[in-house]
């Protein structure tokens, strides 16, 4: 069974990405390993870690999580692999205890990846199937890319538009549920063993060497604290202080999707002169309003913001320039809330005054309507 193992990559790495980087090299030593970037890339910094094939893609792909999304819903992407069976896709916030490849290929399925868990319902319902997060995921080469084929038109009418809302995973979950597809998933009790993304005290109640599973996605990204201790028992050192570590834990992200859920509840009930009246408690009247944040929660927060009348004067990307100081400004992502806030504040925006997480913003919300009522 030939097995590669593809790394997507298209930026300068920061100190917790190389950690990750390392221990693909570490662990993979006998597997194929192949960076997959945009044509612009210069990976000379990648090199240095090993020895890597190089697969180069329009600079386009890269350039949000849609255009990402997209290239992995193609069949020309599995087919630059076409000579091996079995493609791990391993982003670099992932990390891989150990070489467990030659067993999981063994099993014969032609998808695994993490449980969503009790967390990520959103893709639980709509493909039916309680596994498939992408980020740490084994996919069979040609079964993937005939599934591609089969549901092409399923495809772009119904997976790419919403791609920067829900991924490209979530294709593969619902494929393997439908009748006919040829297309499997690995079953949940063997993809707690794959990989594990969000739930994590609900998958184990105790993470140990017998019961860590092949790998993790998104360990400094949430349950860091459960996280970290594990990775440095395999001979790193994670600085605390690292601005891209997110400490929130399972229960903070269950407590986002309880907030969600309140949210749809309030504005089901429609623009009341009450909303109103909150909103213009929270975003100050007569200011231009500017949105940081193009990924899921910029896409959630532009929904809100619709839905309660909120005009959104223009969207941010990376290195834009920022708008003048009499604009205020919604942060709407998780990933880099905190490096974005610091970037305001740098450039000589207040806390409060001009600028807000959409977390906050959201929080606030609820806490008003619910002391209103």
């Amino acid at each position: 069974m030939k097995t590669i193992v593809v790394i997507p990559a298209y930026h300068k790495m920061n100190a917790l990405e190389k950690i990750s980087l390392q221990q693909a090299v570490r662990v993979f030593r006998d597997e194929t390993l192949c960076l997959a970037v945009p044509t612009s890339l210069d990976v000379s910094s990648y090199l240095t870690y090993g020895e890597f094939h190089v697969e180069r893609f329009a600079d386009r792909h890269f350039e949000s999580v849609a255009s990402y999304s997209n290239l992995l819903l193609t069949p020309a992407f599995y087919e630059r692999f076409a000579a091996y069976d079995y493609l791990l896709i391993y982003q670099l916030d992932a990390f891989a205890f150990r070489d467990a490849l030659p067993y999981f290929c063994g099993l014969g399925y032609d998808y695994f990846g993490a449980p969503w868990g009790r967390i990520c319902t959103v893709n639980h319902r709509l493909s039916g199937n309680p596994v498939g997060n992408g980020g740490f995921s084994l996919r069979h080469i040609r079964h993937t890319i005939a599934v591609l084929q089969k549901y092409h038109d399923e495809i772009e009418h119904d997976w790419k538009p919403f791609t920067s809302y829900l991924g490209e995973d979530i294709f593969f979950s619902w494929a393997a549920m439908q009748a006919g597809s040829g297309y499997t998933t690995a079953p949940l009790n063997v993809a707690k063993t794959f990989a594990l993304q969000l739930d994590i005290q609900h998958a184990f109640r105790d993470l140990n060497e017998e019961t860590l599973p092949f790998g993790v996605h998104g360990w400094y990204r949430s349950d860091a604290a459960i996280w970290i201790p594990q990775i440095e028992r395999c001979g790193y050192h994670v600085e605390r202080s690292y601005p891209q570590i997110r400490w929130r834990t399972s229960r903070d992200v269950r407590r986002d999707a309880v907030h969600q859920w309140a949210l749809e509840r309030i504005l089901k009930r429609g623009q009341s002169e009450h909303l109103q009246e909150i909103v213009r408690m929270l975003l100050p009247v007569g200011r231009k309003l500017y949105l940081r944040g193009n990924g899921l929660t910029g896409a959630r927060t532009r929904l809100i913001l619709r839905d309660l009348g909120i005009r959104i004067d223009g969207l941010l990307e990376r290195g834009d320039p920022l708008p003048a100081s009499s604009a205020f400004l919604l942060i709407a992502s998780v990933q880099f809330e905190d490096e974005i806030a610091r970037e305001f504040v740098q450039a000589g925006r207040v806390h409060e005054r001009d600028f807000l997480t959409s977390r906050e913003f959201e929080e606030r919300f609820l806490l008003r309507c619910y002391e209103r009522e």
